[in-house]
């Protein structure tokens, strides 16, 4: 039934999101806590709804350019007439661009298992809408100093590129925006995406290796335009050749698997006369531990999972050049599935008469679907007392598992912060006011302060 004529208490809530914050922008601004910018009460109509008087503005000191997305978060408390108070609250997306587009793409791609990425065209509440999108894929220059620099940012540039270039062949001190590097167009077309789309073409299969920007360009319902970029690196596991440019980089096959299942560690190195070495771990086990060459080449690495592999394995490769230490600690997933139990209820009654004797029915059964010796905790409980606190039950046997500790160089190389140049201030002059002349008076004072007359009280003498 409606609740009508009940007060109603509202609090409007604003948040900042960049969901689309280029990283050569520098840091994207701090959206802040959450602020307030209604709140008050009212009360519902004959059919028990209401309205919140509310405009949904965007913060003023957020630039439209940057592509934010307001977070709207509109709480709800109603109290009936017996005093009984019910919550809710409800989210709102709001931005510049009614069009979202998203991809599932990661910092490296794997050429032979392109078909899982995804290209998604949804609206600020998450629902699949259909777009025109316009898709391009650019190859980015190689370059030869492959090493980046030992800070993030500058505010001036001091020495010139030619210099630095020449002191430092393989540092990378000023690397340039994705804008402003150097990018060729390799493909384009207009793809119909009805809420998802395969991202890359069929002829991915074919490009070099290396490092590649995507371009994602549409209209939202309002003709607004909507852009999404982001760069990746490709790579082909069956080439024996490193990828370009690239000084070290190590990646699984797989992020979960099976005892028996073989795994492919592959790592690539474009240095020259590089050492790598290689371990595996299972929880506290050492499984293989080599020193491998890797004179820029793509190596890979077998590994057959075994049943007390379970749990999580480690995979870890270290490597030293240019005095630098290069570290990558990867984990695959070998779930405990061998103890998972099956419980099937037999008899299910949705209706219960009060005082009388019920009798439940329940197989259990193992992960290979036969029936299994297991012990049983059960309860029962009002579910209506949900509504007040939850009732779960938290019970794992499994033990938690984490990867191995990655090597570390210590204090073997590590970067120096900059040091500050004294230089003594120059003695400062201050001006000395210039003396008037004056008149000796020899201690004639001329001016005095104010005179008081004094009056005693005069004793008269008495009378015979």
């Amino acid at each position: 039934f409606m609740l009508d004529s009940v007060w109603v208490n509202y609090v409007v809530e604003r948040a900042v999101d960049f969901p689309y914050w280029r990283y050569w922008w520098g840091m994207p601004p701090y959206g802040g806590q959450p602020e307030t910018i209604a709140s008050g009460s009212l009360q519902t109509n004959q059919e028990g709804k209401f309205e919140i008087p509310v405009d949904l503005l965007p913060k003023p000191s957020v630039k439209a350019h940057e592509q934010p997305i307001f977070n709207y978060t509109i709480r709800v408390d109603v109290r009936d007439k017996q005093g009984e108070t019910r919550s809710t609250q409800l989210q709102l997306r709001v931005g510049y661009q009614a069009l979202m587009l998203t991809t599932n793409l990661e910092e490296l791609v794997n050429q032979q298992k392109s078909e899982k990425y995804q290209l998604h065209a949804r609206n600020l509440q998450s629902k699949a809408v259909k777009s025109s999108v316009k898709r391009s894929f650019y190859r980015i220059d190689a370059d030869s100093r492959f090493e980046t620099s030992l800070w993030n940012s500058i505010d001036r540039q001091l020495i010139s590129d030619d210099s630095l270039r020449r002191l430092f062949p393989l540092k990378n001190f000023y690397p340039k925006s994705l804008e402003k590097q150097s990018k060729i167009l390799i493909y384009s077309d207009d793809v119909s995406v009805d809420g998802q789309q395969m991202l890359f073409p069929e002829n991915v299969k074919s490009w070099q290796a290396g490092s590649y920007m995507l371009m994602l360009e549409a209209e939202d319902s309002f003709g607004a335009d909507v852009e999404n970029s982001q760069q990746f690196t490709l790579f082909n596991p069956e080439s024996k050749n490193a990828i370009p440019a690239q000084l070290f980089m190590a990646t699984l096959s797989a992020d979960t698997a099976q005892p028996g299942q073989e795994i492919q560690f592959m790592i690539s190195t474009d240095a020259p006369d590089s050492r790598v070495l290689i371990e595996i771990w299972s929880a506290d086990t050492l499984r293989f531990t080599d020193w491998i060459k890797a004179d820029r080449k793509m190596i890979q690495l077998p590994y057959k999972v075994r049943e007390n592999d379970r749990g999580k394995l480690s995979f870890q490769a270290v490597m030293v050049r240019f005095n630098e230490v290069f570290t990558i600690n990867e984990g695959v997933s070998i779930p405990f599935d061998n103890r998972k139990l099956d419980i099937e209820l037999l008899s299910l009654r949705d209706q219960l008469q009060p005082g009388a004797n019920e009798s439940w029915e329940l197989i259990i059964r193992n992960a290979n679907k036969q029936a299994a010796h297991a012990e049983l905790l059960a309860g029962m409980y009002d579910a209506s007392l949900d509504q007040i606190m939850p009732h779960n039950w938290y019970f794992n046997l499994l033990p938690a598992l984490r990867l191995q500790r990655p090597w570390s160089a210590d204090h073997g190389f590590f970067a120096s912060g900059s040091n500050n140049l004294y230089q003594p201030r120059p003695q400062m002059d201050y001006w000395k006011p210039v003396p008037l002349p004056e008149i000796n008076y020899f201690g004639l004072y001329m001016y005095s302060g104010p005179r008081f007359k004094s009056q005693g009280n005069i004793a008269y003498g008495g009378r015979d």
